[in-house]
């Protein structure tokens, strides 16, 4: 499935992926397990490129918490503003990943993965441009290659969603919710048989 393979050091000697990165306008981040020690070096990407990130379920552990450009899981545990940053990418950057759910994957997108298992590459879904090396020192060669973006639009865009959707689930949450007008009718509506 992969049309290009190289390793790290390859990589940093190689404009195709930092062409990809600075051309395309719509960049998403996908980070799993192998991600786990780029964490800086992630956010710092995605502030440069203004890019959403994803986090696979292994790797919300360490990217959930203070991170500005979290936009949470996709995939069967996901959200609705995950699955669009995935779907509207006109690049998707997946880093230390082999994310199962191929339903959620980008149709049209230009793929770049980057993993330490070369088993792992494009093994999900058709990839582009691939590197076989550590997510922390790729990222590390990549990066001076990368310059700050202004236009925040998409990321924003994604943000928002992101919000919004939190905000739905805290007001589901709140123990008061079944006593809104609202929430009695949902009740009524879910529950016909009064069995819970």
């Amino acid at each position: 499935m992969q049309r290009d393979a190289r390793s790290t050091s390859d990589a940093a000697e190689s404009t195709a992926e930092i062409d990809c990165l600075r051309t395309r306008d719509n960049v998403t981040i996908l980070a799993g397990l192998g991600a786990r020690h780029a964490r800086s070096e992630l956010t710092d990407l995605a502030d440069r490129l203004k890019a959403p990130i994803v986090a696979t379920l292994k790797a919300k552990e360490f990217l959930d918490w203070d991170n500005p450009f979290d936009v949470g899981q996709s995939g069967l545990i996901g959200n609705p503003a995950a699955a669009d940053a995935l779907r509207d990418a006109d690049l998707l950057l997946m880093i230390g990943t082999d994310f199962p759910y191929r339903d959620y994957y980008p149709t049209s997108a230009t793929v770049i993965q980057i993993d330490d298992s070369p088993q792992h590459i494009g093994r999900r879904t058709s990839v582009d441009l691939a590197v076989v090396g550590d997510a922390p020192a790729t990222l590390r060669l990549l990066l001076p290659h990368i310059e700050a973006r202004e236009d925040r639009d998409f990321l924003d865009h994604i943000l928002a969603h992101h919000q919004r959707w939190i905000k739905r689930q805290q007001r589901l949450a709140d123990p008061n919710y079944d006593s809104t007008l609202f929430g009695k009718a949902e009740r009524l509506i879910d529950n016909r048989d009064h069995k819970i």
